[in-house]
């Protein structure tokens, strides 16, 4: 009997030590203890929620949400060539007045990357001049940091007219 329980008090605590190593591999926290993005049921859903809170921001030319919004590292590529890094969108961002999203989004999650394929309607100018109005191409990239979706990349196909 001694030599049974020596074995399962053994079989126990091996056990006990495999679940332990297991589950810090299965960790909801990422490398940086940072907890790990959402397993989304709807990515597209999401992917139009931020493309709306995206629009919606720069309608307010609400400059501490954009802040917060954009990731460090983030880059918009438009269809006449021009781009920005975070700091140079941030000290010029486009400015909306009106817009209303496509019909179809598309979000396709990737543990902690979601890109979105979306399309808006808008009233947009910058200081270089106004873009079309017809409704445009968008494709957005987000990653999740600090607990939130953050734009890393943006790229914006509505071209100014001729």
């Amino acid at each position: 009997v001694p030599m049974r329980r020596r074995f399962s008090v053994v079989a126990v605590l091996v056990l006990l030590a495999v679940v332990g190593v297991l589950s810090m591999g299965c960790s909801d926290d990422g490398d940086d203890g940072s907890v790990a993005a959402p397993s989304l049921s709807d990515p597209s859903a999401t992917g139009r929620e931020l493309a709306t809170e995206f629009m919606t921001i720069l309608v307010e030319r609400d400059e501490e949400a954009l802040e917060g919004f954009l990731a460090e590292g983030f880059v918009i590529q438009r269809a006449d060539g021009s781009t920005a890094t975070r700091s140079e969108y941030l000290a010029a961002p486009i400015q909306v007045s009106a817009f209303e999203l496509g019909e179809e989004v598309l979000g396709v999650q990737d543990g902690d990357v979601l890109v979105v394929r979306w399309a808006v309607k808008a009233n947009e100018a910058t200081e270089e001049g106004t873009f079309a109005e017809d409704e445009a191409a968008r494709l957005s990239t987000f990653a999740w940091r600090d607990g939130t979706w953050k734009m890393v990349s943006h790229a914006n196909f509505n071209v100014r007219p001729q």
